[in-house]
Order: C-alpha cells, then sequence, then structure tokens
C-alpha cells in the first residue's frame, strides 16, 4: 500500500484559471462605482430642473430671481450633459455594440406636446432620467444575479441614455 503512487486528490472551487486577479476586481468595482455615482448625479441634477424652469419661466417672479433660476437650470443642464456622456462611456465598455436596430425610443421633440412649456420639458427629462438612473441601479445589482441575454443583445440602458442626450441637447436650445 504504501508503494501505490499518489492519486491527487481534486480540489474544490474555482480553478485557477477562473479566478479573478484583484486587478480585475478592483477594476469591475471602479466601474459599478463611477456608473452608480454617474448616474445618482444626474438623477439628483434632473429632479431639480422641473422646479428652476418653473421659477426661471414664471411670469409673477421678479426678473433677478427668474434670470438666476434660468441660469442655474442651464448650468444643470450642462453637468447632465457631462454626467451623460461619461455614463454611456462607463456602459459602452460593458455592453456589446449591437448591429441591429431595436425598438426605437422618442427624444422629446418628437412626443405628441405640441405647446411644450420649459416646464413641461423639464418634467419629461427628470422621469426619464430618474427610470435611467433605477435601470442602471437594476443593471448593477439585478434581482436574480444575471443579465438576460435580451440586455446583451440589444442594450436597451445605451438607446436610453442616447435619447436622454437628445433631450438634453433639445432642452437646452429651448432654455437658451
Amino acid at each position: 500500500m504504501m508503494d501505490e503512487p499518489r492519486i491527487p486528490m481534486r480540489t474544490w472551487g474555482p480553478s485557477t484559471e477562473t479566478r479573478i486577479s484583484p486587478f480585475l476586481g478592483q477594476r469591475l468595482l471602479m466601474f459599478a462605482q463611477d456608473s452608480l455615482d454617474h448616474s445618482r448625479k444626474m438623477s439628483r441634477y434632473a429632479a431639480n430642473l422641473p422646479a428652476l424652469a418653473r421659477v426661471a419661466f414664471d411670469p409673477e417672479e421678479t426678473p433677478a430671481r427668474s434670470l438666476r433660476a434660468l441660469a442655474v437650470c442651464r448650468e444643470y443642464a450642462q453637468r447632465l450633459q457631462t454626467y451623460e456622456k461619461k455614463l454611456k462611456d462607463n456602459l459602452s465598455m460593458a455592453l456589446p455594440s449591437t448591429s441591429r436596430t431595436g425598438r426605437k425610443t422618442t427624444p422629446i421633440e418628437q412626443t405628441t406636446i405640441t405647446e411644450a412649456t420649459a416646464f413641461d420639458f423639464a418634467v419629461l427629462l427628470a422621469r426619464k432620467i430618474r427610470d435611467l438612473s433605477n435601470s442602471v441601479y437594476g443593471f448593477m445589482y439585478p434581482d436574480n444575479h444575471t443579465v438576460t441575454l435580451a440586455d446583451l443583445g440589444d442594450p436597451s440602458l445605451i438607446r436610453s441614455l442616447e435619447t436622454i442626450q437628445r433631450d438634453t441637447a433639445e432642452f437646452l436650445r429651448f432654455i437658451r
């Protein structure tokens, strides 16, 4: 018995080929934190847009207060554009580009609102950004701990973000 060759015991758990290096784990964590941070900042700026637009275009407000609210509204919209670009860059690294055209979302300028006010634009934009922020959170923390094949084949987050980018640019043109 002593002369029998030892049979190597299989160790359970991930093999050395499938282990994530600490460097890659840190990069994934930084990606998730950055994406969630950009999404949260977008949501915060967008949540303030309706109130700012209401004050900026209210005829009963003092001119000084209206001008200040309009300046802050423009600044917030420009900051939104910055974080939208950062979030899109992050998500574009995680999600593959798709060659097929999926279901198109309608930008604000093509909606049925014919006599939209700056407040209407701001409310729609804030709602879309809030929904996107919830979707980003759901992507980072999925219920089933997995991403669906539909999300990988047709990344709706990227399309929604592109629509929001067009909407923000249209909002900025509207309030200039």
